[in-house]
């Protein structure tokens, strides 16, 4: 019986000792930054329907598929790869001003390795590739990127995704879930 009382005991203290170290944040003076998708249509669907809103697109090389990766809604897009030069839909974002660190992410899958999202900052004279991610997994795959960025109001940061180069394989990618996010 005084073994019991006595581990009970020693149990109690344990767990107030712990309770007791843990510290209260919220006197911190850390800046907490919701997580945001800046990407308008990431996922290429408006009430349930197909869109590439928000999205540009040159000689209609972006086409729909139902086919999503696990937290996808329901329509996915997909180009074939092309000769070069490689062709692109874009989207841009007005980031505002300042030094901040970005996360760029998307889900794709791809047939013969062809296709790649490019990540650009553009300057009001300039377009400057920030990072280029080859997509080049069979099954869907989340892939991301991050860079520290300094913006200034008259920049945006441009997304682009591409099928990819190849004139010799049917090459084919398809790409959903497509964030920005400002990490801090």
């Amino acid at each position: 019986m005084k073994k019991i009382i006595l581990s009970a005991g020693v149990i109690f203290i344990l767990l107030l000792a712990y309770s007791c170290s843990k510290s209260d944040n919220s006197s911190n003076n850390s800046i907490i930054i919701p997580v945001t998708n800046l990407v308008k249509n990431g996922s290429f669907e408006t009430n349930g329907e197909p869109s590439l809103s928000n999205w540009t697109e040159p000689d209609t090389i972006a086409k729909f598929a139902e086919d999503t990766p696990q937290g996808g809604l329901k329509w996915c897009i997909y180009m074939d790869s092309q000769a070069v030069p490689p062709r692109f839909i874009k989207t841009a974002v007005s980031p505002g001003t300042g030094d901040k660190l970005y996360k760029f992410s998307f889900w794709a899958k791809t047939r013969y390795k062809t296709g790649f999202a490019n990540f650009y900052l553009k300057r009001p004279d300039t377009l400057i590739l920030l990072n280029t991610v080859p997509v080049v997994d069979s099954v869907w795959t989340q892939y991301m990127a991050t860079d520290s960025i300094k913006t200034t109001a008259s920049d945006s940061l441009v997304i682009g995704l591409s099928g990819g180069l190849s004139e010799l394989f049917a090459g084919r990618t398809w790409f959903d879930l497509i964030r920005l996010e400002v990490v801090k």
